[in-house]
């Protein structure tokens, strides 16, 4: 668990020009803007939305995790003024490489400078230290204790035996899942709103979350041969969103059962609907059938037919 200072100013930043998604749960929670700030952050945010290239902003930071904040965003914007990503540092490369693929043109190139004159000229208010450090130390405490153990099996089919948890104070319920290099020290990244506190309730539903963002390969793979029968890409996503929290559920009750209640309250699951994750969701009839399929697809790839490895296990018990 490591607390980092980019992935604070760039989903800063995103919320500020009000990039939310549109999906069921708002990608980032959005602060008020500076008066003087708000014309420029809605006409930024328009041309955000209306190009699809633009959604990888909302994992961007992840490539670079660890770098110097004010160090990557020059890397990215040296890039965009024409420097080669190879001559940037080995801590922002992979970032600065992402950019030079994705924004080819002069308009999106545009676009995305303007966006990182946004993240440096309104930084976050930066938690307390204390605060900080207390949440980070909580958090690493109820991973690594039991959650971690109880889902060994798990991330070692989906190779994440090594990674790290990014709390960030402008996340939203859903947080960011990003696979890196397998020859990387954290193979995988996972950003997820901070808590408030280090109540358990706080601390079990931020973790609940992190279950839920690395559900998503396992997702890929059981909507992947049903996404055909979604009507368009935003469909698809909406799909996708409810599928990663129903997967999240279901690999809770299975092997960390403790944490299921604060999960069914951070996404505002009802119990008495728990199949019904598309139905609830409104989507249309047509696509509303495939809950079936993803229910039975989502078991397999979670392994949850093998009744041994899979046996719920009993609470946890904190020490008091």
């Amino acid at each position: 668990v490591a607390s980092d200072a980019l992935a604070e100013a760039w989903f800063h930043g995103l919320a500020a020009v009000g990039l939310t998604g549109f999906g069921a749960w708002p990608l980032v929670a959005p602060p008020e803007p500076p008066n003087g700030a708000r014309a420029a952050a809605v006409g930024l945010r328009d041309a955000l939305e209306a190009d699809p290239a633009f959604e990888v902003l909302h994992f961007l930071p992840l490539y670079m995790r660890g770098a110097d904040a004010g160090a990557a965003l020059g890397a990215l914007q040296r890039v965009l003024d024409g420097a080669d990503p190879s001559e940037t540092a080995p801590e922002t490369r992979r970032g600065a490489e992402v950019v030079a693929a994705f924004f080819s043109t002069t308009h999106q190139r545009a676009v995305l400078a303007a966006f990182l004159e946004q993240v440096e000229a309104f930084p976050p208010a930066p938690p307390s230290e204390g605060t900080r450090r207390a949440v980070d130390a909580a958090l690493r405490t109820r991973w690594t204790r039991v959650v971690a153990p109880a889902l060994a099996g798990f991330l070692v089919r989906e190779g994440m035996e090594s990674g790290t948890i990014v709390p960030v104070g402008a996340l939203g319920p859903e947080g960011r899942f990003l696979a890196r290099d397998p020859t990387a020290p954290d193979r995988v990244v996972v950003a997820v709103a901070r808590p408030a506190d280090t109540s358990d309730a706080a601390i079990d539903a931020a973790l609940g979350a992190v279950v839920r963002e690395i559900c998503h390969p396992a997702v890929r793979r059981a909507f992947g041969p049903l996404e055909a029968r979604t009507r368009d890409r935003r469909q698809a996503a909406r799909v996708s969103d409810h599928t990663a929290t129903r997967c999240g559920l279901l690999l809770l009750q299975a092997r960390v059962p403790d944490l299921v209640p604060a999960y069914r309250a951070r996404f505002g699951l009802d119990q008495g609907s728990d199949r019904a994750f598309l139905t609830a969701a409104g989507l249309p009839a047509g696509v509303a059938a495939l809950e079936g399929p993803l229910e039975e697809a989502l078991r397999r790839q979670l392994h949850l037919h093998d009744d041994q490895p899979w046996a719920p296990r009993p609470p946890v018990r904190r020490n008091p």
